[in-house]
């Protein structure tokens, strides 16, 4: 990266951050920029908390453009509201597409978004979009194991997972496995039926986001009644609503998987044992 071309996160607390937030009594917000941004280029790291950082985002961007700052790659490691990127109703907001649009406000040469939930969001932006798949880190994260492949499988845990499972497997050589799943209500899940004799294998789960966990736990359940010998979970978004970490810690107690390993692109890292936190931002997204 260019020395002259800045690198911010944000929201930051730092509190020597060249964005500040500050905040009313009656809980407005202000953004100040440091007069040293003036006029130059910056690289922008979106930090995403919850929904206020979009509320923020906007305020963000009109400050620069009337600091005449130019933003170059506006690095997304969790685009929020991404899974709603359709609609079946005219009552329903295309939410993906309205978060696209917050984004294009800072007119940057280019947005770099990691591992997004599904190819179309490109089509709801105007700026430059390159999608960042981290699927070759975590095959060389497996690797690093020495592992067998010859014993090892990879399980996409639904239908949208395969595409990213396939590409895991084939890095890493071993055997695909899906999980046949049903939605019966919303926001719940079963799954149905594993395709593939997975019998004192090690498997690795890969997908792209936890949320409250139930597609991962229906995973692991056919799994263990499968006699795996092994399960070791890849997760890029771990959102880790209500209590999926809960969960997670009685699967872990029950024997079902051996490690859980996560990216940093939402920072909420509530730890347990054996819960790992991979640098995929600097590593993988953020090309300096």
């Amino acid at each position: 990266m260019d020395s002259t071309r800045h690198c911010i996160n944000f929201p930051s607390s730092d509190p020597k951050s060249l964005i500040q937030i500050q905040t009313f009594l009656n809980g407005e917000f202000s953004i100040v920029l440091d007069p040293q941004l003036t006029k130059t280029t910056i690289d922008l790291v979106i930090k995403y908390t919850d929904s206020t950082t979009l509320f923020l985002l906007q305020l963000l961007a009109d400050a620069l453009r009337r600091q005449h700052c130019n933003v170059h790659t506006l690095y997304v490691p969790y685009m929020p509201y991404m899974r709603q990127d359709r609609t079946t109703t005219n009552n329903h907001a295309l939410s993906a597409k309205v978060v696209a649009q917050i984004l294009d406000w800072f007119a940057a040469t280019s947005i770099r978004l990691l591992h997004p939930h599904s190819s179309q969001l490109q089509g709801f932006f105007v700026t430059n979009v390159e999608h960042v798949d981290p699927t070759a880190y975590y095959a060389d994260h497996i690797l690093s194991s020495k592992k067998s492949s010859d014993q090892m499988c990879v399980v996409a845990p639904d239908a949208w997972a395969v595409k990213s499972c396939r590409l895991l497997a084939d890095y890493v050589g071993a055997d695909l496995v899906c999980v046949e799943k049903t939605r019966q209500a919303w926001k719940t899940s079963k799954s149905l039926q594993l395709w593939w004799d997975v019998k004192w294998k090690a498997c690795v789960i890969y997908d792209d986001m936890i949320d409250g966990g139930g597609t991962i736990a229906w995973a692991l359940n056919l799994l263990h009644d499968a006699w795996v010998w092994n399960v070791v979970i890849y997760i890029t978004h771990g959102l880790f609503s209500g209590y999926a970490h809960t969960k997670f810690d009685t699967l872990y107690q029950q024997g079902r998987f051996e490690f859980l390993y996560v990216s940093d692109s939402l920072e909420r890292h509530e730890q347990y044992s054996r819960k790992k936190i991979l640098p995929i931002v600097d590593d993988v997204l953020c090309v300096w």
